[in-house]
């Protein structure tokens, strides 16, 4: 710590010798000794700086000891100072009372001894000292004070700004909670619906003859609720899959506008039949120009699907629907509006739309139905194109419009604009899907799914072996020489994985056709499939008219060529 600073001592005489005879007595005590030759001068030193003591002449020319002292005890920053008159003239106890009077701590008379006056000094230099600690500690202690208020108000800011975030993140919890109840209570019934309407029809295919009319009916139900509840488990699944960020896309060069116009005529038919128009505008300034993009055209259709289910899900038979596709060039973008005359969006919903779970209608009544799923996986997949999304909506009862922005692939890729096929993409081979006389073995551990499946290819005039476990369906396949293996994933005994790397590893299998089918099917699962060695990954449930496809004859012999090609490579 640096020492205390020095201390001022105001000498005040007008002889010179005085002063210099005080100094000699007093420097010893090392403070800081400041001279006046006159009252008038000591009070200017008063005002300059504070002073421990005044040691004070009483007989002085034009302003006497008496005056000076007056003055300093009238002024309130000297009103204190402690003053001792020195003098050798007025010795008489009426001056000694005058100067007591006149606020003094002390009357000396010259010669006065030396060490007593040192000592009445230092005692007040130590008095001098104690209160500039007294005050700095004071000071010190009003700081203090000042920064524990500060740090109070501060603490009790953050707990107030933490407990209204807590509060906030307990209304958001409470809120998710409530639409995960929600979820669940919509979920419950969304799946009810289908079941219950898949079980009235199996009734009635189990006693109507199949030339009726109840018995078509009840076929047309069955595979209309397959379809719906097939397509509610895979939104819930794409969902999951965009927020964990687990798709990827099959991107390639697409006329988007062909893709839109194939994917309405799609859905023309399905509108007309929930009482509704539908028109489709390509706003294009030249007509020759295509307009490019890159993407996922499975996942594009998807997202076209999803809004026109919502466009008829919320408009009234008598409506109307409008899909519009306009191109900026300047700005390389192209604009797919979908817009409806149905019921609108309040204002209070519209931030939510794109929400999942946050359908509009969650009442109990539901009349139109939904998991609010469709409208978050087009945000998902749109965002996943490097495009946006966007509604626009006046109101209830003022329809709606879903603007997507998706980029154009750059003019000069003209490389590209050749040979687009009509549905958008580039063009692939097409031939015969009928399956005609295969020999498939069925690897499937669920038996109901295993000879619903036989009795489905048998009806197709397949031969068809089934096997229950791993190791049973590769004891099958040399036994029974399948031209075509469908083998599940999760099988007891070895997994489809084991079974498909065996049947490669087998110079008597390693030609077959292996097909996965299984519920898993996320791309990394599809991936393992195919380093396992199948040739196919199909998801359950399998569209019939799709396992037609990758059992044509045509797609075999490909299959067989080319693993002839790879096991008896050309000499040279």
């Amino acid at each position: 710590m640096s020492p205390d600073p020095k201390v001022n001592i105001l000498l005040v005489d007008d002889q010179q010798e005085n002063l210099l005879a005080l100094e000699a007595v007093l420097e010893d005590l090392g403070e800081n000794l400041v001279r006046a030759r006159s009252g008038a001068e000591a009070l200017r030193r008063m005002l300059e700086a504070e002073f421990a003591v005044v040691l004070l002449d009483v007989q002085m020319p034009d302003m006497d000891g008496f005056e000076t002292a007056r003055l300093i005890r009238e002024r309130d920053r000297s009103r204190t100072t402690p003053i001792i008159f020195l003098t050798a003239i007025n010795t008489s106890e009426a001056h000694v009372y005058r100067g007591y009077g006149l606020g003094a701590v002390d009357y000396l008379f010259k010669p006065f001894v030396p060490e007593a006056l040192k000592a009445k000094v230092a005692a007040f230099v130590a008095i001098c000292r104690q209160a500039r600690q007294l005050q700095e500690e004071i000071e010190r202690r009003r700081r203090v004070e000042e920064e524990v208020r500060r740090l109070n108000a501060d603490l009790e800011r953050r707990v107030g700004e933490r407990t209204a975030e807590l509060r906030a993140s307990n209304q958001e919890l409470a809120a998710a909670a409530r639409h995960k109840d929600q979820f669940l209570s919509m979920l419950a019934h969304e799946l009810r619906n289908p079941i219950g309407a898949l079980s009235n029809a199996l009734h009635v295919l189990e006693t109507a003859r199949p030339d009726t009319p109840p018995y078509r009916r009840a076929r047309e139900i069955a595979l209309r609720q397959l379809r719906h509840q097939t397509r509610m488990v895979d939104d819930l699944l794409d969902v999951s899959r965009i927020n964990r960020g687990k798709i990827q896309l099959r991107e390639e060069p697409l006329d988007f506008v062909s893709l839109v116009a194939d994917a309405v005529e799609d859905y023309r038919s399905v509108l007309q039949q929930a009482g509704l128009s539908l028109r489709f505008e390509a706003g294009l300034s030249d007509g020759k120009r295509p307009v490019l993009v890159r993407g996922d055209a499975t996942r594009l259709v998807q997202v076209l699907s999803n809004l026109l289910d919502n466009a008829m899900k919320f408009t009234p038979r008598g409506g109307s629907v409008l899909l519009r596709v306009t191109p900026d060039w300047e700005a390389h973008t192209v604009e797919l509006c979908v817009s409806d005359t149905g019921v609108g969006i309040s204002p209070e919903v519209l931030p939510d739309v794109f929400e999942p779970f946050r359908q509009a209608d969650s009442s109990l009544d539901r009349t139109r139905g939904g998991l609010g799923l469709g409208l978050a996986l087009v945000r998902g997949l749109i965002e996943l194109h490097g495009g946006e999304v966007a509604v626009r909506s006046e109101g209830l009862e003022r329809g709606t419009e879903f603007a997507v922005r998706l980029p154009l692939l750059t003019a000069e890729d003209t490389a590209l604009r050749r040979g687009l096929s009509r549905n958008g993409s580039l063009p692939r081979e097409v031939g015969s899907y009928s399956p005609a006389q295969r020999r498939v073995l069925v690897v499937e551990d669920n038996r109901d799914a295993a000879e619903s499946l036989r009795d489905l290819l048998e009806m197709e005039g397949c031969q068809v072996e089934l096997a229950f476990t791993g190791p049973s369906g590769l004891a099958a396949a040399r036994r029974f020489h399948p031209e075509v293996v469908l083998c599940d994933i999760g099988l007891p005994g070895m997994d489809g994985y084991g079974v498909a790397e065996a049947l490669r590893a087998d110079p008597h299998t390693a030609s077959v056709k292996l097909v996965a089918v299984t519920g898993y099917g996320q791309e990394e699962d599809r991936r393992r499939a195919m380093d396992a060695g199948f040739d196919i990954h199909l998801v359950k449930p399998v569209d019939p008219h799709h396992l037609q496809q990758v059992l044509a004859p045509r797609s075999l012999r490909k299959r067989t060529r080319r693993k002839a090609k790879a096991t008896n490579p050309p000499a040279g």
